[in-house]
């Protein structure tokens, strides 16, 4: 229940703060270096985001989960 709420005031915050929020990214792992460096400029302007970072061999499900079902 507890978690509902915090989850719920968190979407609140990302509606009235559009430069806040929750970005999941799974990349390759080819890509690790690439991507890292477009993140960092990415954190710096949007610096109230939060980011995950799947980083994955180019066989994973994770980078394509439309794929699975």
């Amino acid at each position: 229940m507890i978690n509902r709420l915090e989850q719920s005031k968190s979407d609140i915050e990302q509606t009235l703060d559009p430069n806040s929020g929750d970005l999941q990214i799974a990349v390759a792992s080819t890509t690790n270096l690439f991507i890292s460096h477009i993140l960092v400029r990415f954190e710096q302007q949007y610096s109230k985001m939060t980011f995950h970072l799947e980083v994955t061999n180019r066989k994973s499900p994770a980078l394509f989960p439309w794929l699975l079902g």
